[in-house]
């Protein structure tokens, strides 16, 4: 309440010193609040307001460009220092509307439990069964490294912050050359693997693997395979 009658405020000054329209460069995080107090000016006043949103730096380079804008609304006060170095701003006119808080968004319910940053670092859990099929190794540095048979991690499940269901995961194994080369696919669970896993005589290796999301629904997945 106290942002929404402060920013009324600063556009109701604007309007007394002659402006029959306004035009605002505002960061971006503001958008919701301050698209709420122009409508309620524009209710109370008459008078339209224009709203150009978008980072800090990228607004404050279009007044620049533009020689326009009637009122500067920042994400934070450094761009608004930077603003008066560069005279687009009057320094007497400037009134301090709120402060942004960074802030954790959780689920309802807080399932995870994140009370802190530390919790975003918390070790990632493997859980499921491992079935073993003829499986046999031969590593020799610089020499070779044999690996075949077969293997398949079922009720496969990697936990965290992001729990991720992977259903049954199927391992092949086959020697190639000096090397060997591991057939990675999945049945069922929240992604789609399939790839191959490259093994070299000198302990190197190269994983070419494709992953996708199954369930349109997780959102946090679709977000954490960006």
């Amino acid at each position: 309440m106290r942002y929404f009658l402060t920013l009324c405020f600063l556009l109701t000054t604007l309007l007394f010193a002659g402006t029959p329209r306004l035009l605002v460069f505002a960061g971006s995080a503001s958008q919701p609040p301050t698209e709420k107090a122009a409508k309620a000016f524009e209710k109370k006043t008459g008078i339209h307001v224009d709203l150009v949103f978008g980072g800090s730096g990228h607004v404050l380079s279009q007044m620049k460009l533009t020689r326009q804008g009637d009122l500067y609304f920042p994400g934070s006060s450094d761009y608004m220092e930077k603003a008066k170095r560069m005279k687009l701003v009057d320094p007497k006119s400037e009134k301090i509307v709120v402060y942004l808080v960074s802030a954790i968004n959780v689920p309802k319910g807080n399932p995870k439990q994140i009370h802190s940053l530390a919790a975003l670092t918390r070790p990632v859990v493997l859980d499921g069964r491992l079935r073993l099929a003829g499986l046999s190794s031969a590593f020799a540095p610089g020499e070779h490294w044999r690996l075949s048979g077969e293997a398949d991690w079922q009720s496969a499940r990697i936990g965290g912050v992001q729990d991720i269901d992977l259903g049954n995961v199927h391992l092949a194994a086959e020697p190639r050359g000096d090397g060997s080369t591991i057939r990675i696919r999945n049945e069922a669970g929240d992604l789609q693997v399939e790839g191959s896993l490259l093994l070299d005589k000198n302990g190197g290796w190269q994983l070419d693997t494709r992953i996708a999301n199954r369930d349109a629904n997780r959102k946090d997945i679709q977000q954490l395979l960006r």
